[in-house]
């Protein structure tokens, strides 16, 4: 216990022990004065986390107020609860009290070291906004509470769209949050917490994401699966009912096995930014070849004819024999022997055959079942897995949707 809380008697300033007390607790809440607060919205859960801490130090007991019903509130921690008129009464009647009590010192600290911790420039714009923290005559003195309260509403744009943004990101947005994070599933963690927290101290109860954060945890392509099949065995128990499953209680065994991975070395997210890139390359030209062939045959089917015009020499089409390598070098040039596909004839070509279009295509056709084909080794070069949807990839579907956006913005930084 600090000092501070050792009694809830009045703290007489005069007192070297007194002055040294009011000191601590009016402070600044930031070492550095370039972290003070400047009202912007993106700063306010840690604000808010630092008035929590400092009231605590401090012993303050003046941030639970009686809403309009009659329950008590956490002014820091649920201010979508209160309104202004509630925060007003509760502070009137605290500074009004006779003789002068802890908690009307409090509210005089509270102010005192919300003042020492905002930047120039926002203590410019509550100047303007006085009358809703000077509590008037006969009180006439300013008001903590009610002064954070402002800062609150001043620091967010306190409206349902605003909450309904959140809500979102806790539902459909959280695939690109687990996205942003690379799949570090303590960081993803974290992420939600805090949109958690944004929600309920706007008075909103988010309820339950459990499904939600069972499909992104079961998406996260680690290496070999373990993370995702882990998840899965948890939701199939779940599903039969062997074990309970909270939102809490799923993060904190998904965290667990996060760290227990990665304390194994056996925890690495497959889809690598580059391996992402090369997938999306893949994807794209899949599909321009698949809006190719729909506008050849709109065409009546010339298109086709038009492509194998063009004259090569007599050797590119001779395919090689039996046993015979399917790469070769002429002209120092190197050349791959391509079946084509369907997008060209039969022939030597320049590109690799796991670059072929044709060759993608008749992959994704295949699907799991490409590795069976019949084909030797040396007839169907190995394609990286971010290439062909494996049976991993087709069941985390969602993970690969989601980083589309995520390297498509980064993509022309690593791309060279």
């Amino acid at each position: 216990m600090t000092p501070a809380r050792a009694s809830r008697d009045p703290i007489d300033y005069t007192t070297k022990t007194g002055s040294s007390l009011y000191d601590c607790a009016t402070k600044s809440l930031f070492t550095d004065s370039k972290d003070a607060f400047d009202l912007k919205s993106d700063g306010l859960m840690n604000f808010l986390d630092a008035v929590n801490r400092r009231g605590r130090e401090c012993g303050w007991e003046i941030f639970t107020i009686n809403n309009t019903a009659g329950d008590a509130k956490n002014l820091l921690t649920e201010y979508g609860d209160l309104t202004i008129q509630n925060i007003v009464n509760h502070a009137t009647a605290v500074l009004q009290a006779a003789p002068i009590t802890h908690s009307v010192q409090e509210e005089g600290r509270l102010f005192a070291c919300i003042n020492n911790s905002m930047t120039q420039g926002a203590i410019d714009v509550l100047n303007l906004r006085q009358d809703k923290f000077l509590i008037p005559a006969p009180i006439d003195e300013y008001s903590g509470t009610c002064f954070l309260h402002v800062i609150i509403a001043e620091a967010q744009v306190d409206t349902r769209a605003t909450t309904n943004l959140l809500l979102g990101q806790l539902t459909s947005g959280l695939p690109d949050i687990m996205a942003k994070e690379g799949g570090n599933v303590k960081s993803f963690n974290l992420q939600v917490l805090s949109i958690v927290r944004r929600v309920k101290r706007r008075g909103t109860d988010p309820g339950s994401i459990l499904p939600q954060l069972l499909c992104v945890y079961m998406s996260v392509d680690d290496k070999e699966g373990k993370f995702a099949r882990y998840i899965e065995n948890l939701n199939n128990n779940y599903i039969d009912g062997t074990i309970n499953l909270s939102d809490s209680v799923l993060m904190t065994k998904a965290k667990a096995k996060y760290e227990e991975l990665c304390k194994d070395d056996a925890f690495e997210i497959v889809n690598k930014k580059d391996d992402t890139i090369m997938a999306l390359q893949t994807q794209v030209e899949a599909l321009s070849t698949k809006l190719t062939t729909k506008k050849k045959s709109n065409d009546g089917g010339r298109s086709s004819e038009k492509g194998t015009a063009k004259k090569v020499p007599d050797w590119m089409n001779k395919a090689p024999k039996s046993g015979e390598s399917k790469t070769k070098s002429k002209d120092g040039k190197t050349y791959h022997w391509c079946d084509g596909y369907g997008t060209h004839k039969p022939r030597w070509v320049i590109h690799k055959v796991e670059k072929c279009r044709g060759y993608i295509k008749h992959l994704r056709e295949l699907g799991e079942n490409h590795a069976n084909s019949g084909d030797d080794e040396e007839e169907e070069p190995e394609v990286p897995a971010s290439e062909f949807p494996t049976r991993e990839t087709q069941r985390r579907v969602g993970w690969s949707t989601t980083m589309l956006a995520q390297v498509q913005r980064s993509a022309g930084e690593d791309s060279e």
